[in-house]
């Protein structure tokens, strides 16, 4: 029998049908049958929004979003399915040389290993699609949380990497007098913040003038595996402000991890690690922290805490003060580490506030 025709028999093993019926929960939660054809569906297959965490009352794109999630969880199942039966393929085939080295047959036993190596190659390409399927399911999710005018870049990013045929264009201009209404919030938001700038001053004989700004929200983070841990909570979270000292300026940042077991996983800041700031025009910047900084436990909630001074250079103030941001990465002493930012515009309205006050 030729390799061709033993890779058709161990792979027919995988449609023998099962006694009884086959369930599964995929990384990011979706509960799935096995149907009589091989096929994986979703059980709770109700309304999607509802089962994705979205905020679809304060998103103008309810339809684009469902239409993403319903996408990016039929990519999740293809994957998943590809990578069980890849999985139930190496078991058979592996039961097969058990009984081939049984009867003492080298021959069928060296042509199911060679399939066994193959098999096993293409379980880490299955894996690797399985779990990417899962965090563009997380990505996607995400899109509420931002600007209405990023949710929208978001939204045509996600249409031309997953083939969503959904007319953004057509509904958008439906929502133009409500985009219209939410910009005009946002101006009066940063003109009160400029206005109501809060900071801290102080000058001792002798000493440069120091100055530091109250901070805003910045980024949280929860990774995919803890997310059933933590739930409602966010594993990290991070605040942003301004430290002026003379004429240097630190961006300050405060993380937050709320599970100490966590935070001894991170380590600590190394002097002069990197900080990564990228932009939505594909920009970036590279900060490197002013000293070594390890955390401080919180007395009451037993909270991890970090606080970090990251030194600006003169050369990326103007993008800093101008341009939003779009993601941040952290070098940890456990390595580096990405993490999308919500509040985009948190840097550009710390600069006007620090404009206002020198």
């Amino acid at each position: 029998m030729n390799y061709f025709k033993w890779t058709l028999w161990v792979l027919a093993l995988s449609s023998l049908p099962l006694a009884a019926q086959v369930t599964a929960v995929t990384i990011s939660g979706q509960q799935l049958v096995k149907s009589e054809d091989g096929s994986w569906e979703k059980i709770n297959y109700s309304d999607t929004l509802n089962n994705a965490d979205i905020k679809a009352s304060e998103s103008p794109y309810k339809k684009e979003l469902s239409a993403l999630i319903d996408k990016a969880e039929s990519i999740e199942r293809t994957c998943f399915a590809e990578y069980y039966y890849t999985q139930l393929n190496i078991s058979k085939c592996m039961t097969a040389i058990s009984k081939t080295q049984e009867q003492g047959d080298t021959e069928k036993t060296e042509k199911l290993k060679a399939i066994l190596d193959k098999l096993n190659n293409q379980k880490d390409k299955d894996e690797k699609n399985y779990f990417q399927a899962a965090d563009q399911i997380a990505s996607v999710k995400k899109i509420s949380s931002y600007k209405i005018k990023k949710q929208k870049s978001k939204i045509e990013e996600f249409y031309q990497k997953m083939g969503v045929d959904v007319q953004l264009e057509a509904y958008t201009s439906s929502m133009k007098k409500k985009k219209i209404t939410y910009e005009s919030a946002e101006i009066k938001k940063y003109k009160k913040n400029e206005v109501d700038c809060t900071y801290s001053r102080s000058q001792q004989p002798g000493e440069l003038q120091y100055v530091e700004l109250a901070s805003l929200p910045f980024f949280t983070y929860t990774s995919l595996q803890s997310k059933p841990y933590f739930k409602d909570k966010e594993l990290m979270n991070t605040r942003a402000t301004l430290v002026q000292t003379g004429k240097k300026v630190y961006l300050k940042l405060q993380i937050v991890i709320i599970s100490r077991d966590a935070a001894k996983n991170y380590g600590y800041i190394p002097r002069n690690s990197l900080m990564k700031i990228y932009f939505i025009n594909g920009s970036n910047i590279s900060l490197f922290a002013d000293k070594e900084t390890r955390y401080d436990i919180e007395n009451y909630t037993g909270n991890a805490i970090y606080t970090i001074l990251y030194p600006v250079q003169s050369d990326d103030l103007d993008t800093v003060k101008k341009v939003a941001v779009d993601k941040t990465g952290i070098a940890w002493s456990s390595g580096f580490e990405m993490y999308d930012v919500y509040e985009v515009d948190a840097l550009i309205r710390l600069f006007r506030c620090l404009k206002s006050i020198n």
